[in-house]
């Protein structure tokens, strides 16, 4: 019987930092895209996305995530970690509807 090999290409990690709590992103309907195509990015953790196999080739990275402004950064890998490329991408809250309220008051008797 033949031995099987599976590998697999760390190509970038992406942390997605609130920039209202400096915490990571906990929004989890987000979308990737490089040059105006869909990226498929794996979660890991709170706000922490990776991207294997796809080629270390730099690109525009666009993100849009629910409940955010959407946000480009251009990834550059020449300025990354050979073993652990990584960006962090900042992500800033869209206005709630109703304005910032923070907090409801319940009156009764």
């Amino acid at each position: 019987m033949a031995d099987a090999s599976i590998t697999y290409r760390l190509d970038l990690v992406v942390r997605l930092l609130d920039t209202t709590t400096g915490k990571p992103a906990a929004q989890r309907q987000v979308a990737f895209l490089a040059d105006g195509s869909v990226m498929a990015m794996q979660e890991r953790d709170t706000g922490l996305y990776v991207l294997l196999n796809r080629g270390r080739n730099d690109m525009h990275l666009t993100v849009q995530a629910k409940g955010y402004l959407e946000t480009s950064a251009d990834i550059c890998y020449a300025d990354l970690s050979e073993r652990y490329p990584e960006v962090e991408i900042p992500l800033i809250p869209e206005e709630k509807p109703y304005g910032y309220q923070d907090f409801v008051t319940i009156k009764g008797t």
